[in-house]
Formats: structure tokens, C-alpha cells, sequence
């Protein structure tokens, strides 16, 4: 049961997504009146068309940073150097696909991914702090990990800045397009009683 979810939800996900790629990869304005697909707009709105695929790519890091770093012996080397590495890999490929059609979700993409690397630099170093006795090796290994978690903050800090101005520039254009739409109501409302005068007028 263990394996068969993981394997089951990205077969899913494979299977809808590939059964649908053509009508997918197609410019925004067009796949996004298609209803065929809208009942799984969950598996692609975010990403440009090209990357018809990507959440699954997405589905399978998630499965691997969780259920794969599970099986490792926790707080070992082992699972450090593991989940480092697909840190790292993840983060590299963000970087040069940029799948996402916003820039601003690429930005909170990278962000994210380079947290969780440097937080396993950090608990990498906190480990290695411990098997170090050279009083010289101890302080350098001291510095690093707080020059590592003082990245982490300001990351963090640059992360959650992304965040708050995605979601303002959200907000400030739900609203205009709610002032557009009653604006748009009224010049209608205003343009109808006129011509109802007007025809009263002519009678």
C-alpha cells in the first residue's frame, strides 16, 4: 500500500496529462476555454504550455524529499547527503527550465528549493561540528553554520517578499476588474435609460 499510492498518483497524473497534451500545449488564452481539460486545471494552470508535464515532475519530488528520505536512517550522512543532492538537482532545474508562466512563481519555485538545500548544509554541518575535535575545524565549522543559517533567513525573508507582493498584484487586480465590470454595468444602465427617454421623447 506503502508503494502502490505513490506509483498510482503519478501514473494518474502521467496518464491525464498525456492523454491531453495537445489540447494543454496551446497558448493560455485558448486551453484555458477548453472544457475538455478544465476538470483538471489543477495539473496545469500554473505552468507554460510547453510544460504540459511538469507536475508531475513536481508529484515526484514531493514523494522522493518525504517517502524516499523516510526509508534512510533518520540524522545519518546518509540522508543528508541524499536529500542535499536532490536539493540541489530540483533547484538546478528550476533554474534553467522555468516552467511556471509567471515569473514571480519561477522566483518562489527557486526560493523555496534553495531553503530546503541550505537547511541540509546547515544540519550537514551541524553534524560534522559534533565529530570535530580540533579547536580550529570546531570554529570554522561554528562559522559556516551560521553563515549558512544566516542565508536561510534572508532567503526566507526574500521568499515571503515574493510571496506578499504575488499576492497584493492578486488583489489589486481582482479588484480592478471588479471596479471594470460595475463601471462597465453602470455606463450600460446609464446608456439604456437614455435611449428609453429618448424614445419616450419621440412618441
Amino acid at each position: 500500500m506503502i508503494v502502490l499510492f505513490p506509483v498510482g498518483v503519478i501514473s494518474l497524473y502521467t496518464y491525464l496529462l498525456f492523454k491531453n497534451r495537445h489540447r494543454i500545449n496551446k497558448p493560455v488564452e485558448e486551453r484555458i476555454e477548453d472544457e475538455e481539460i478544465l476538470g483538471i486545471i489543477f495539473l496545469w494552470d500554473p505552468y507554460k504550455p510547453s510544460f504540459w508535464y511538469f507536475e508531475v515532475v513536481e508529484t515526484a519530488r514531493r514523494l522522493l524529499m518525504t517517502g524516499v528520505l523516510s526509508t534512510i536512517q533518520p540524522g545519518t550522512f546518509t540522508q543528508l547527503t541524499a536529500g542535499l543532492m536532490m536539493g540541489s538537482g530540483y533547484t538546478a532545474i528550476l533554474c534553467f527550465l522555468q516552467p511556471y508562466q509567471e515569473a514571480r512563481d519561477n522566483n518562489i519555485a527557486i526560493l523555496s528549493s534553495a531553503l530546503i538545500e541550505l537547511t541540509f548544509i546547515a544540519s550537514y554541518l551541524m553534524k560534522s561540528q559534533k565529530l570535530v575535535e580540533d579547536g580550529y575545524e570546531a570554529k570554522g565549522m561554528g562559522a559556516m553554520l551560521v553563515a549558512a543559517t544566516v542565508v536561510i533567513i534572508i532567503l526566507f525573508l526574500a521568499w515571503a517578499w515574493n510571496a506578499m507582493r504575488d499576492l497584493n498584484r492578486s488583489s489589486t487586480t481582482q479588484v480592478k476588474k471588479v471596479l471594470a465590470s460595475r463601471f462597465a454595468s453602470t455606463r450600460s444602465k446609464k446608456s439604456s435609460t437614455r435611449s428609453k427617454a429618448e424614445n419616450e421623447d419621440i412618441r
